[in-house]
């Protein structure tokens, strides 16, 4: 029986380019902590035929510290007026900051916002994070918007309206801001703080996507692969995925490897699928790392290597890997197929 791989679509709304200490605690979620959303079972993220069960987190937070280099990249390029000024959010750089926010400044309010919410020169308050990103956001400030509709989500400093996090992330979204955009996707593919549709879902998704959006590039693949408000097409799905995984992201390089692995909208290559879940792996993607730990055990596009697949499988473990974990628990029965939305 050919065994069913795991197919991963992180959806993780990174929004900033400096790190948000107060969200990287929110942001580490367990798969006990994941809501179905309305994917039934038999829907499976790329590819395969194999019935799979799906589960997405919720969708969003500020940025962590260890989000994808190339989305860093994305937002230092897009954004370069506003971000990587963390350098000044101490001693007298927050007083200046503070004065332009008081005299208006949409920036320097952004700036104060992300003062209060990272705690990097005043004392961290999700409150006042959020009351300046409403000051900022009402003045048209694209960041802002996107950020004050991640707080309504995650009821950081507010209380919690979906409704009104959508209402944001469309602002922002509309001026073309990527990661609204693909945030937005998101809001539309789970029917949160909107009407489940996802036409709008795969347009956003779309949108953000040939801005070179990672995230919302495996989206768009996942979209294809699925036959989410697109005819399914494997080729396509390999389009995107390759996109994104070329450009370092560890879930579109994982999706690739399973496409390779089962010839799914490319001839099967099972040493190009390993070549694919070993950069997965490396960037400690633990389903990666199970997944090339099987290889190693047997014998599929690499020799067999008892001692790689156990470092594989020892390092998938010591992530949680559910799935590898199973497979020890039952004495190496076949685990069950699933999947898994990662919110990142």
């Amino acid at each position: 029986m050919t065994p069913t791989h795991r197919i991963i679509d992180r959806w993780i709304p990174w929004l900033l380019a400096m790190a948000l200490p107060g969200f990287a605690q929110a942001g580490q979620q367990t798969a006990g902590d994941m809501q179905t959303d309305g994917f039934a079972p038999g829907e499976h993220a790329p590819v395969g035929s194999h019935p799979a069960e799906s589960l997405m987190s919720s969708r969003t937070f500020l940025c962590v510290s260890d989000q994808p280099k190339d989305v860093k990249h994305w937002l230092a390029k897009h954004t370069p007026a506003i971000l990587g000024n963390a350098q000044l959010r101490s001693g007298a750089g927050t007083k200046s900051y503070r004065k332009a926010a008081q005299q208006g400044s949409a920036k320097a309010q952004y700036e104060l916002a992300v003062c209060y919410d990272t705690g990097n020169g005043e004392k961290q308050d999700a409150t006042q994070a959020a009351a300046w990103y409403r000051k900022a956001a009402e003045q048209g400030l694209d960041v802002a918007q996107n950020n004050l509709g991640v707080c309504y989500e995650k009821g950081h400093g507010v209380r919690q309206d979906l409704n009104e996090a959508a209402k944001w992330y469309k602002k922002a979204a509309l001026k073309g801001l990527a990661v609204a955009q693909y945030n937005l996707g998101n809001c539309y593919q789970a029917g949160s703080g909107v009407h489940k549709n996802e036409n709008e879902a795969e347009r956003w998704y779309r949108r953000a996507a040939i801005q070179d959006f990672t995230l919302a590039q495996n989206r768009l693949g996942a979209c294809y692969a699925n036959g989410w408000a697109v005819k399914k097409d494997p080729s396509e799905a390999v389009k995107w995925y390759r996109k994104a995984a070329e450009r370092g992201l560890a879930e579109a390089q994982y999706n690739l490897a399973v496409c390779y692995e089962q010839g799914e909208g490319v001839p099967r290559d099972v040493a190009e699928a390993v070549r694919w879940y070993r950069q997965a792996a490396e960037q400690g993607l633990a389903e990666a790392q199970h997944s090339l730990s099987v290889c190693y055990e047997q014998g599929k596009g690499v020799s067999q290597d008892a001692a790689e697949a156990a470092k594989w499988h020892r390092r998938a473990v010591q992530q949680g890997n559910q799935s590898t974990r199973q497979k020890t628990e039952n004495n190496h029965q076949e685990e069950t197929p699933w999947q898994r939305f990662l919110v990142d």
